[in-house]
């Protein structure tokens, strides 16, 4: 798996985006691809069409492994390339806390993909202090 999410400083920088349904002003999307657990992108509370985060890659690639410290969460892991129609790869992931990384049954290549909250646990907001998406790209 040659492609990752680089270490982001900012929601576009150093390339792709780091996305989400929410943005705190103190917790932005790129806070959870920053390489550093101690920051994080807190989401909405309770589940819905905000309550997600994600990463947009500058290439489509296929996505076969995901590393992840989340907190508070059931969530599924979905694809797209236009970010407007998403398709679920992998659903029923339960997180509380600690950092996770689990393979992933995947052989689509999508341009951008994310975690998205079904269930949220005692009605708190998804914390993401880390997300790492591991893939492929087209040969």
């Amino acid at each position: 798996l040659n492609v990752k999410v680089p270490r982001m400083t900012a929601n576009n920088t150093p390339y792709g985006e780091a996305i989400s349904g929410y943005n705190a002003s103190n917790s932005l999307p790129y806070m959870a691809f920053d390489n550093n657990d101690t920051t994080r992108h807190i989401g909405t509370e309770g589940s819905g069409d905000t309550s997600w985060l994600g990463y947009k890659f500058t290439n489509p690639i296929c996505v076969k492994k995901i590393s992840y410290h989340i907190t508070n969460a059931t969530f599924k892991i979905q694809g797209s390339n236009d970010g407007s129609t998403w398709e679920d790869i992998e659903n029923g992931k339960t997180h509380t806390d600690g950092t996770k990384t689990e393979d992933i049954a995947n052989d689509k290549y999508y341009l951008l993909y994310r975690i998205f909250k079904t269930v949220s646990t005692m009605g708190n907001a998804m914390t993401t202090n880390e997300l790492q998406f591991y893939g492929r790209e087209e040969a």
